[in-house]
């Protein structure tokens, strides 16, 4: 696989996740147990199970589309934050389905005749810890791993970013991706989308 190349297919994800180690949560560091609060009884019903072990230096590697590993971490977190290219530890609490997902609305903006890579991640993974500091919902998705927060671009190549790119994702999460599986994230007046894969349907507008 030529490491800089657009990641097009599920398998091409799989087989990124299978490079890295997986640890169950039980067995995290306990400082980093206690300094995220994964381990707080609020969120152990929440929390991943099961959480990949990648070195920094891996973040910019693409794992999805045109995204690269950095962008599925939360805005805040250590992650997204000095020295990239070192030996550093890092535990990601993703759920490869919503990578799948991520995936499929890039090729469905693509099938549909928009542009697929017309869009960025703000927050995907956040630990209770960091959920909090950035004023999550107590129980978000996030903090389970299915989420991801999106900004929308200029899907419909037009020039601008506006409402009816926004619009365009906003409809085929309705219709194709998310339906009655998941949650839907509105925030008007915005170009953020948050889809989640928390097996029923939910849609909200506020923040």
């Amino acid at each position: 696989m030529t490491k800089d190349r657009s990641i097009a297919t599920e398998e091409d994800i799989n087989q990124i996740l299978s490079e890295f180690p997986v640890v169950n949560q039980a067995d995290l560091p306990t400082d980093f147990l206690l300094r995220t609060r994964i381990d707080a009884p609020a969120f152990r019903h929440l929390s991943p199970r099961k959480f990949f072990v990648i070195r920094k230096k891996d973040l910019y590697r693409k794992v999805t589309g045109h995204l690269r590993i950095h962008h599925l971490f939360a805005l805040g977190a250590p992650a997204r934050k000095g020295f990239y290219f070192s030996d550093d530890l890092l535990y990601w609490g993703i759920d490869p389905d919503i990578l799948h997902k991520l995936l499929e609305l890039r090729l469905t903006l693509e099938n549909e005749g928009y542009d697929g890579e017309a869009f960025s991640c703000n927050y995907g993974y956040r630990h209770p810890a960091l959920n909090a500091a950035v004023g999550g919902a107590p129980y978000s998705r996030h903090i389970a791993g299915d989420a991801l927060d999106l900004v929308i671009g200029d899907v419909n190549q037009d020039g601008q970013t506006n409402a009816a790119d926004k619009a365009i994702v906003l409809n085929l999460c309705e219709r194709k991706l998310i339906g009655n599986r998941g949650g839907i994230g509105r925030y008007p007046g915005t170009q953020v989308v948050h889809i989640d894969l928390r097996g029923k349907r939910a849609r909200w507008d506020s923040y």
